[in-house]
């Protein structure tokens, strides 16, 4: 089950959705298209997500180093971690 968990930015027009890796991640909320920089976090995975709202699909950027069940061939090194600054600047300069 998807959650929506907040509105992010200076207009409040960014989505923040946490879900599990099986969950589809949604291009639309209600009547709303998604917005781009919305954010989605996988909480089984570790797994974090920005949205392209020109290309409406969501591009993976980073996954935590202690992910619970991925079990992709792909090493931890593989990712960066970002912090909640850098995400927030990442999404700063979306606008």
């Amino acid at each position: 089950m998807v959650t929506l968990q907040g509105l992010r930015g200076v207009y409040k027009n960014r989505f923040v959705f946490a879900g599990l890796s099986s969950d589809e991640k949604p291009v639309m909320w209600g009547t709303e298209t998604v917005k781009n920089g919305s954010k989605f976090t996988e909480i089984d995975t570790g797994k974090f997500y920005l949205f392209d709202g020109e290309n409406s699909e969501w591009i993976l950027l980073t996954t935590t180093s202690n992910s619970a069940s991925d079990s992709s061939s792909s090493s931890d090194s593989d990712y960066e971690i970002a912090t909640d600054e850098e995400v927030e600047e990442m999404l700063d300069e979306t606008l």
